[in-house]
């Protein structure tokens, strides 16, 4: 099969993700991610984050709260996302990182 490179591709083509999804975008590990993927400046950031938090995030990231025990508000988050980037802390509730996933794929994130 021979190579095609982006450059080649029809009109619209990209050859990035766009849409990207981010538990624990104000955390230790999450907001440097954040950062980065902004600076880039070809992404859409999401942030995914408990009802309750009170964590400040940078101008242009879409905020989405959730239930953890409402699978269907994490669903809903989660749809027409292209990735999900998890940062929990380590104090995380050890199901919520299970509960994320099998979300993710509920949504179809691929």
């Amino acid at each position: 099969m021979a190579q095609t490179y982006a450059d080649k591709q029809p009109q619209g083509f990209k050859n990035y993700v766009e849409k990207v999804a981010v538990v624990g975008a104000g955390g230790q590990v999450g907001k440097f991610i954040v950062d980065e993927l902004l600076k880039i400046g070809k992404h859409k950031i999401t942030a995914i984050t408990r009802e309750d938090s009170t964590n400040k995030l940078p101008s242009g990231v879409e905020i989405k709260k959730v239930n953890y025990d409402d699978p269907s508000s994490l669903v809903e988050a989660l749809k027409g996302q292209e990735v999900l980037i998890i940062t929990m802390a380590v104090t995380a509730p050890p199901d919520q990182q299970t509960k994320l996933i099998e979300a993710a794929a509920a949504a179809n994130v691929p």
